[in-house]
């Protein structure tokens, strides 16, 4: 949609038109182009111009042989010996960041981001590009929100510390009189008359009233935990791995893949997945034969991080709600016929993921399943 304004003359001043201008976009000097349209009392088109171009035109000033800066400023007191960032140089700036990190010199300040195919990488190299050039603190999620570059530059903006303007070409250059600019100012930027970094868009618009304990309404309580990936299968032997750097990628083991062993394709593989208690967990024989091994994986660690936490797993109280995240399944692809009965369909099928879990252990508060690729563990643990 394409901003149009309409004016009419005052009353009493004899005149009878109506204006109507249709923005049509904007120059890199800040330059705004239009079209307008003169119309009677009646609707009549009387003159039409289009591509009409306005230019700003900065305030008088003090001292008239000084040339005014002529875009706004972001913030209405500048520090002593500091400029203050102008908008549209801020806006210039996010464009080119944007323009480079993209490698698409079509990006324009109102063009679409989404448009141009940006992704959760690259929003995260904009963010970080952002808080070399202008020492802002930003998160890839504030510029996946951005609708575009205009729009990210006023999130920018929103957080810009105090500093001398940035030029399209990178950090700007003093002028008389300007207090030294700090040298590598990045993201351990410091806000002026603090010692801490400056927050991050995201994290002053989210924060959260406290409890009525004092603590953040927020706050989460990680009181128990187990895992079960490739290398390690307790969380004991996973910080041993990471502790001497070790690796849990290796060949596919031969019990997997056919002609696996040494010299076969390697990747992250799981330990004895055979090594499943069916009994224990209350399956027959013939469910547990069929049973995807994730459905083996999460009633195992699910057992064991209550275990960890110190709770009686089959005493743990009735409310509790059981949320996973969870996403592909292929075991049935490769290991079960196509036609499913009763016990293969209900063993593979990762809806039933988190009821397995809430069936066993008896429990009646929420139980779901959440699939949304690769986010699905952070929204299950949102939720």
């Amino acid at each position: 949609v394409t901003p149009t304004a309409g004016w009419t003359p005052p009353a009493g001043s004899g005149s009878s038109w109506r204006l109507r201008l249709r923005l049509t976009g904007q120059d890199p000097d800040g330059s705004r182009r239009a079209d307008v349209v003169l119309l009677d009392t009646a609707g009549r088109v009387l003159v039409s111009l289009t591509d009409v171009v306005y230019r700003p035109v900065a305030a008088p000033t003090g001292n008239p042989d000084r040339p005014a800066d002529p875009s706004p400023t972001v913030g209405a007191t500048v520090p002593a010996g500091r400029r203050s960032v102008s908008a549209f140089a801020v806006e210039e700036t996010v464009v080119e960041v944007v323009r480079t990190v993209l490698r698409d010199p079509d990006v324009t300040a109102t063009g679409s981001l989404a448009a141009t195919g940006i992704d959760s990488m690259l929003a995260t190299m904009v963010a970080a590009d952002l808080q070399e050039r202008l020492g802002v603190t930003l998160g890839p999620v504030e510029v996946l929100q951005a609708s575009d570059c205009r729009a990210l530059a006023a999130v920018v903006a929103s957080v810009l510390p105090e500093q001398a303007p940035p030029t399209a070409g990178g950090p700007a250059a003093s002028a008389p009189g300007d207090a030294p600019a700090a040298a590598g100012a990045t993201a351990d930027a410091i806000r002026a008359g603090t010692d801490q970094p400056a927050p991050t868009a995201s994290a002053v618009r989210n924060q959260l009233p406290a409890g009525p304990d004092g603590g953040d309404r927020g706050d989460l309580a990680v009181i128990g935990i187990a895992c079960a990936l490739p290398g390690a299968t307790d969380p004991e032997s996973f910080w041993s791995l990471l502790a001497r750097g070790g690796s849990g990628i290796g060949p596919a083991p031969a019990f997997r893949w056919a002609g696996g062993g040494d010299g076969a394709a390697i990747g992250g593989f799981l330990g004895p997945i055979d090594e499943f208690d069916a009994r224990f967990f209350d399956f027959f024989a013939k469910q547990a034969e069929v049973l995807d091994p994730q459905v083996r994986w999460l009633l195992r660690t699910a057992w064991e991080a209550l275990e960890s936490a110190g709770i009686a797993p089959l005493s743990t109280p009735a409310s509790t709600g059981v949320f996973v995240g969870a996403s592909y399944q292929h075991y049935k692809d490769y290991n079960l016929a196509p036609e499913l009965d009763a016990p293969s369909g209900l063993g593979n099928h990762n809806a039933f993921l988190a009821n397995r879990v809430s069936y066993f252990l008896d429990l009646s508060g929420p139980s779901m399943t959440i699939d949304t690729l690769c986010s699905s563990s952070l929204v299950a643990l949102h939720t």
